[in-house]
């Protein structure tokens, strides 16, 4: 049973980009689901808030008639959510920042050029778009959000054959029931989803692929380079929160080692901004700053004591020479 739990991780661990693509595509449409149910209610038009110019003849004429709160509602549930989890997937991805912080200031031989720098954000935002492509799609399979946004009379209303008689009805009523141009609307948009889904299947699929063969590694080690690659990040990030631990630690301690005066403790307590010393090292806080500065003095002050005993010495051994 170990062994297989084994293997089966082991598995799992191999597939670690599948699985999450596909946690956030499940995600995703959870996510979708939630807030229709929630929130989503497309908005009530009657024929007369159409206008008079609008007659049963021209409402199955796309564009002649139609409703800018219907079209700004049904197709705000599709864009706006596709745009915020695209940028959260840009910020949330390391990779973003690791490319982005301290570019302007960064000693000129070590900076990566503009190709470089655009590629790996081309690659972040593949990435990115996984969440938002996923929410277009369950969207436009659902059908609702678009069909609301083209149909000029989304419910079942003000004709003499109609479901409801005015828009308080349809707001009242424990079943609604939606316009036959509605449910066409809504298969409309069906059948766009799924050629959404299939069109960027295959030219994910295509592109992936070509990736893959114009890489400079080949499958094992790009493999072994991927896994040092996660090692070694984990490594430095271990050692980072060890060293920094340790240097705080005995910077606090110096510090509380005597009473200090209200000068000393004003200026460890004031909001801290990023500076270097005079060699360019970096100092980190206030206190950071002060030790370094109180080790200066203990070091000069050694230095001085040093020579005069020094001194003190040869003076000595001349008078006894004499």
């Amino acid at each position: 049973m170990a062994k297989q739990l084994g293997t089966l991780a082991k598995t799992l661990k191999d597939y670690s980009g599948v699985i999450a693509s596909t946690g956030i595509v499940a995600v995703t449409g959870a996510i979708e689901q939630l807030v229709t149910l929630a929130s989503y209610r497309c908005p009530c038009v009657s024929l007369a808030e159409l206008g008079p110019n609008c007659t049963d003849v021209l409402l199955t004429e796309s564009g002649r008639c139609s409703n800018l709160l219907n079209i700004g509602y049904g197709l705000s549930f599709i864009i706006a959510p596709a745009i915020g989890l695209f940028l959260f997937g840009m910020v949330s991805n390391p990779k973003m920042w690791k490319t982005c912080t301290g570019f302007i200031n960064k000693i000129k031989r070590f900076k990566r050029d503009w190709v470089e720098i655009l590629k790996t954000v081309s690659q972040i935002a593949a990435k990115a778009t996984i969440a938002p492509i996923t929410w277009v799609a369950i969207a436009l399979l659902d059908g609702r959000f678009l069909a609301c946004a083209i149909t000029p009379l989304p419910y079942d209303i003000g004709r003499p054959t109609s479901q409801y008689d005015n828009c308080e009805k349809v707001a009242i009523a424990s079943k609604v029931y939606n316009s036959d141009d509605y449910l066409d609307k809504r298969s409309f948009s069906q059948v766009v989803g799924w050629i959404l889904v299939s069109v960027l299947a295959i030219a994910g699929m295509i592109a992936y692929t070509v990736v893959q063969c114009v890489s400079p590694l080949t499958y094992y080690h790009a493999k072994y380079y991927k896994l040092y690659r996660a090692h070694e990040e984990n490594e430095f990030n271990d050692e980072m929160n060890k060293k920094a631990q340790k240097d705080s630690e005995a910077n606090v301690l110096k510090f509380m080692e005597k009473r200090r005066s209200k000068e000393i403790w004003d200026r460890i307590s004031s909001v801290y901004d990023f500076q270097r010393d005079d060699k360019s090292l970096a100092l980190y806080s206030y206190l950071h700053d002060w030790v370094l500065e109180e080790k200066k003095k203990e070091k000069k002050k050694e230095e001085t004591s040093l020579a005069a005993h020094s001194e003190e010495n040869g003076a000595n051994l001349a008078s006894e020479i004499v």
